[in-house]
């Protein structure tokens, strides 16, 4: 499934829903029943290996999670803040999800363990990466924003 694909799937009408998977066993659960769109949670990840959310897990696991599955599955990883706040690391990841044929990231606006946005300047050069990096245009990019979440 591409990101056209996906794209359609949204439907004013009808929300689309997407079920978080916090192991290989649920994401695996998901393919035999035929769900063609998967996500994963940062915080189900964490809480499954015993450790607390944002980024206590790595990477790799995190995108371990959907190695057992097979198929046209539209895959998509919680990214956190990009697993990076250096330009050359955070490009090199992106390319891992490419290659790992991961489809979706959603990214977060702010850093973990810090209660404070990123600034715009820096978090519009992170977008901007990750557009840069994604060559083919083949990722779907969902920034999540926590400013909700904020204390006035």
């Amino acid at each position: 499934m591409n990101n056209n694909d996906f794209a359609k799937m949204h439907n004013p009408n009808r929300p689309l829903t997407l079920l978080n998977v916090w192991n290989k066993d649920s994401a695996k659960a998901l393919q035999h029943e035929k769900i063609k769109v998967v996500a994963s949670s940062s915080y189900g990840s964490a809480a499954d290996k015993n450790k607390e959310d944002g980024q206590q897990v790595s990477l790799n696991e995190n995108v371990g999670i959907f190695s057992s599955l097979t198929g046209d599955m539209f895959r998509s990883l919680d990214f956190e803040a990009g697993y990076s706040d250096n330009s050359n690391s955070l490009q090199s990841n992106i390319k891992y999800l490419i290659k790992n044929k991961i489809s979706g990231i959603n990214l977060e606006d702010k850093l973990p363990g810090e209660n404070e946005l990123q600034a715009i300047e820096k978090f519009t050069e992170k977008i901007n990466l990750i557009n840069h990096t994604d060559i083919e245009k083949s990722m779907f990019v969902n920034i999540r924003t926590d400013s909700f979440f904020q204390v006035i």
